[in-house]
């Protein structure tokens, strides 16, 4: 496994145990189809959150690690989540970003539309 990819799993493994932490069960990780990967997927009540996990260098702008193609790929992936395991609660993107082996911030219920 390259470096990139380590750095990559270790950020979503922090990601994943803050969420459990939050009382949210860890229902997938790494779901992936052609074009497109969720990196976390937790479920709390009528909510199903979609986390897309982003390990940074710097915080300066952390929006610029959200392009519209990005999203637009994300939304893809989602949809056919919830179409292939019929899923009735109500869906949310988050974008969680780990630098040195913590997490600065969480943006929650990112639009995609």
């Amino acid at each position: 496994m390259n470096y990139k990819k380590q750095v990559g799993y270790a950020g979503e493994k922090i990601v994943t145990e803050h969420y459990r932490n939050q009382w949210y069960t860890i229902l997938d990780k790494n779901y992936t189809i052609r074009g497109g990967e969720i990196d976390v997927i937790a479920s709390k009540w009528d909510c199903i959150a979609f986390i897309e996990v982003k390990v940074i260098n710097n915080i300066d702008d952390l929006q610029s690690f959200i392009t519209n193609k990005k999203l637009y790929y994300l939304e893809k992936t989602i949809q056919q989540y919830i179409m292939t395991n019929h899923i009735d609660k109500d869906p949310r993107l988050d974008v969680a970003f780990v630098k040195n082996n913590q997490i600065v911030d969480i943006f929650t219920n990112v639009t995609w539309q």
